[in-house]
Order: structure tokens, then C-alpha cells, then sequence
């Protein structure tokens, strides 16, 4: 954690009169910045320095942090004093560029006459620290204060909360970030870094990006660390804005030395809740190193990569009606562009924007190829061209299809008949019922079957099939 105020550690001496502008603009890209004393030229023409005491600037990392490029920003600037020798000298004008251009390449040494303020024994913030899980910078208030506020990086200024906390609505667990508390009253200014620098530089996931696609499928990727060890493994999860609820990637694309360099999630719209926004994590493993983690933060309804929707047509002589609907579960205001292009006109493509509609009506189409895309509103995401769709429009069509359309109904109709007929014919032997067959009577002398069984018959005798007859004798009543 940072103080009120830091011990510089070199100061530059500077050059005079019309050479100052120029040194002050080399101090600003070495991130220290001066302001010396103003020079006056003498009745003997020379130039005069008139040394005095001037406010300086300047910024002093702690120790262990590295302020790299891709390093944390720096604490906000502090302010103490110069002391300049008092003491008169008189100098050409060309041996002041000289000295001056001398002691800007030469002379920086360790400041030996900087007085910064004393370290306030009894400070109004005490005790400063982030409370990632509710998004808060908070500290212990010691004593009667007005007016503090809190700054993230560069960025404009917080408002505290009751003068005990300030609140975030994101805060990265893995890129090192500056928070600086400042008091009006009584004037006092305090900082820290969350997360605080860990782990191997080089080894961290690089590059990371998402995407959503096709509708519901989420897909991330990343490089592998410069610095990576080669026994590195990465993992990836999802934390919910609001929910903080925690999704961990089950299905991994890995390079060839099997270490994970991309992630997919199918069905995302199942564990997105509005407003869809997530933080994406990569974590490290190695037993070589320590790996810090990347993240980065996404609204989905951004990244997505619409999928131009399908257009169906009904047609007739004298208009082409056409229709589609839009899929997506996380963006739902668009606008269309048609492209039309008809077979009477090859060399001529019609655009046509259609505004949060999702049908048209072309008049006289005729026979003509069709396609579209699709753009959101807010973001400007913007679609490929969907598939040519090539539509006929004939002013005989539907008559040459009503003709076609009874004969091919009549056809099948027979068809079904025959089939139904013979069927029935099969299960109740339907013909052997109405045309029974005739039974013959075979000759003994020209027919040859010395295999048939001949039943003798004898007159007289009743056959067993045949019904017995009784005799009846009738005898006049007298």
C-alpha cells in the first residue's frame, strides 16, 4: 500500500533559458517532470540564472513491481521541492546550450537537498484494502474527513459511499490495477495495487478472445505464455456478473503438445441470465512456475456473430411475399438488407434495407435470386451474406400447377383402390366364395389314376352322408 507522500530516488539537472521548453518535454517521457527557476539577461548582454526553489514532480514504484509496458500504472504523482544552490552565474549564451545539453546526458545523480513532507504520524485513511467478492475499495477512517473519493487507474473519479468505501462494478483478479483514495479535507492521498504482482512473467495465457456463434455456441481461445514452461496446462471458467455463479469449461481444443489453447461452451443461452455478462478466467498450472491468470470482461450480446436468417417465399403472377425470422438469444433489434437480382436484369443487384421488419414484398417479380444479412442495432454487428436463393415467378404457374396437381391426386386415389380391393380379396378369399370351383367327374376308362381310392357303391345302401329315411305306410281311416 502506498502513503501520502514517496521519497524520490534521482532528480535531473537541467540546462537554461531558451533550452528548458525542450528538457521538460524529454523529462515528461522519462515520467519525471520539472519546474526550475525563470532566467533574465543582464545590461552586459549575458544571461542570468536566478536559482530558486521550485515544485517538483515525480513518481516512485515500490521495490518488486516492475512498471513495464504490460505492467501495473503507476501511483498518481506526488509534489515536493527542489533546492537549486544559491548562488549567481553569468554565462554566454552558447555555453548555456552546452552546459545545458552536459547536464542533461550526464548529471543525473541522487537527489541531496529534496525535502519531502513529513509522514502524517496519525493519517485520516488507515488500513486500505479491496473486497473483491462485493466489488468495494474500503479502509478504516480515522478522525473527521470530507469529500473522499477513489480513483481506478486513470479513470474519473468515485465518490465514497458514507466516506467508508468505495464501490466497482468490475474488478479484474488478474491484471494488476491501481486504486488511489484521495481526502479533501484534510488534504491526504493513498493507494495499493489488487491484485498484487504474482507469479512468473511470460507464463500467463495470452491473447485471450470469445466469441459467440451459430446461435447458443460460445468459443474462446489463447496463446500460450512466451515464458511457458512446457509441463503448462491451462483452464478456463465463466463467472456470472450478477449471479457470481461459476461455469468451468468441459471440452477443450488442445495443440500439440496437449496444453489448452481453446475452450466451447454449446447451449450458452442455458447458463447466461440477463444482462450476459461474464468474466472469462484463464488459470495456469506448472510445476516449473508460477502462472498468473488472464481474464478478460464480455457482454455476449457483443461478440456475436450473427447468422443470417432463412427466407421463405410465396409467389404468384403479380407479387413475391418474403419471410424470415431472426434467431438469437442475446441481441433482438435489427435492420435487413435484401439483395435482389432479377433474370430480366443479370448485371443489376437491387439492395434494400428493411427496418425492423422481418418480411417484404417485391411487385412483378418474375424469376429472380435473392439473399440477405442481417445487422444489430446498438453494436453494429453485422452478418454475412446468407445463401443466393433463386425464386420462379411464372403467370401460368398456377394453372399448369392446379392441372398437375389433379392428375396426380386421381392417380394416387386409383392406386389406393386397386390396393385396398386386393387386400380385401386376400383376407376373406372373396373369390373363392363367389365363384366356387366345379367339380369334375372323372372317367374310369380314359382317365389314368391308379392312385385314387375308389369307393364301391351298392344300391340300396344308404350312403353315410346321406339322411335316413324312414318308411310310412298310410292306412285309410275306416
Amino acid at each position: 500500500m502506498g502513503t501520502g507522500h514517496a521519497r524520490p530516488q534521482w532528480v535531473g539537472l537541467l540546462g537554461v533559458g531558451q533550452h528548458l521548453p525542450a528538457i521538460k518535454q524529454l523529462n515528461t517521457d522519462n515520467e519525471l517532470s520539472f519546474l526550475f527557476g525563470a532566467t533574465s539577461s543582464g545590461t552586459d548582454g549575458k544571461t542570468a540564472e536566478t536559482p530558486e526553489t521550485r515544485d517538483i514532480v515525480w513518481r516512485e514504484p515500490p521495490d518488486p513491481v516492475d512498471w513495464s509496458q504490460d505492467g501495473p500504472a503507476p501511483p498518481p504523482p506526488l509534489t515536493g521541492s527542489l533546492c537549486v544552490p544559491c548562488s549567481t552565474r553569468l554565462l554566454p549564451a552558447g555555453a548555456a546550450s552546452a552546459v545545458a545539453v552536459l547536464w542533461l546526458t550526464t548529471l543525473l545523480m541522487p537527489a541531496s537537498c529534496l525535502r519531502p513532507p513529513s509522514p502524517d504520524p496519525n493519517p485520516p485513511i488507515k488500513n486500505l484494502r479491496m473486497d473483491p467478492e462485493n466489488k468495494r475499495l474500503t479502509w478504516d477512517l480515522n478522525g473527521n474527513v470530507t469529500k473522499i473519493s477513489c480513483i481506478k487507474e486513470s479513470r474519473s473519479p468515485v465518490q465514497a459511499r458514507n466516506n467508508r468505501y468505495c464501490s466497482f462494478g468490475l474488478i479484474s483478479p488478474c491484471k494488476v490495477t491501481n486504486y488511489t483514495v484521495t481526502v479533501t479535507h484534510p488534504p491526504f492521498s493513498t493507494w495499493i495495487l489488487f491484485p498484487e504482482p504474482d507469479g512468473t512473467p511470460g507464463t500467463a495465457a495470452e491473447n485471450l478472445s470469445c466469441r459467440v456463434h451459430d446461435v447458443d455456441v460460445l468459443t474462446c481461445h489463447w496463446t500460450v505464455g512466451r515464458a511457458a514452461p512446457g509441463d503448462i496446462q491451462y483452464q478456463l471458467y465463466l463467472e456470472h456478473e450478477t449471479t457470481r455463479a461459476r461455469h468451468r469449461c468441459l471440452r477443450y481444443r488442445a495443440d500439440d503438445r496437449g496444453t489448452h489453447v481453446g475452450c466451447r461452451f454449446d447451449g450458452i443461452s442455458r447458463v447466461s441470465a440477463y444482462p450476459h455478462g461474464f468474466q472469462v478466467v484463464v488459470n495456469g498450472t506448472s510445476e516449473r512456475a508460477r502462472v498468473p491468470c488472464t481474464d478478460i470482461f464480455r457482454y455476449l450480446s457483443t461478440i456475436e456473430k450473427l447468422s443470417a436468417p432463412s427466407i421463405t417465399v410465396k409467389c404468384n403472377k403479380t407479387y413475391s411475399f418474403m419471410e424470415w425470422k431472426m434467431l438469437s438469444h442475446f441481441n433482438h433489434k435489427f435492420n435487413y438488407e435484401l439483395q435482389i437480382q432479377k433474370s430480366t436484369e443479370a448485371a443489376t443487384k437491387e439492395t434494400l434495407k428493411v427496418q425492423e421488419h422481418t418480411s417484404f414484398t417485391l411487385l412483378n417479380p418474375g424469376t429472380y435470386t435473392v439473399k440477405i444479412r442481417v445487422q444489430e442495432v446498438f453494436y453494429g454487428l453485422l452478418s454475412d451474406w446468407s445463401a443466393p436463393q433463386r425464386v420462379v415467378c411464372d403467370p401460368e404457374e398456377d394453372v399448369r400447377a392446379g392441372s398437375w396437381l389433379t392428375w396426380l391426386l386421381a392417380a394416387v386415389g386409383a392406386l389406393l383402390a386397386l390396393l385396398l380391393a386386393l387386400l380385401l380379396c386376400r383376407r376373406y378369399s372373396l373369390m373363392k366364395k363367389l365363384l366356387p370351383p366345379i367339380p369334375r367327374i372323372k372317367d374310369p376308362i380314359s382317365d389314368d389314376f391308379p392312385n385314387d381310392k375308389l369307393v364301391p357303391w351298392e344300391a340300396g345302401r344308404a350312403d353315410p352322408e346321406d339322411c335316413a329315411v324312414a318308411e310310412v305306410q298310410l292306412v285309410k281311416e275306416t
